[in-house]
């Protein structure tokens, strides 16, 4: 009786500390490793500053597009309207609406350069 006491006893102690083990951090915990833990992960200034520039090149770029191209933009990648829709909704052809797409975001290409 006494050696299947200490027998149990012995199975739960193991069962206890594998379950504690489970929970106890293995890793050197430092800034750069919680910072990698992180849901919301902080940005560097650097990068704050050159998304800040991109933005405003791209609204301005935008801007200087003939109205019918920048509307046409618009409604495919905010409204997200297809080709079909918004030549449907415009009174034009598909390829027109395609076409002005196309060319709105080369001349965008072009100025981001």
């Amino acid at each position: 009786m006494l050696y299947q006491t200490f027998d149990r006893f012995e199975l739960e102690d193991i069962s206890h500390l594998n379950r504690v083990s489970r929970h106890i951090e293995h890793s050197e915990l430092t800034d750069e490793t919680l910072n990698d833990r992180a849901f919301y992960k902080a940005e560097r200034i650097e990068d704050i500053v050159s998304e800040s520039i991109e933005y405003e090149q791209l609204h301005r770029a935008v801007s200087e597009l003939p109205e019918v191209q920048r509307r046409r933009l618009e409604l495919y990648f905010f409204g997200e309207l297809t080709y079909e829709q918004i030549a449907k909704m415009e009174g034009c052809k598909y390829q027109a609406v395609q076409c002005s797409v196309k060319a709105a975001l080369k001349a965008i290409k072009k100025f981001m350069k």
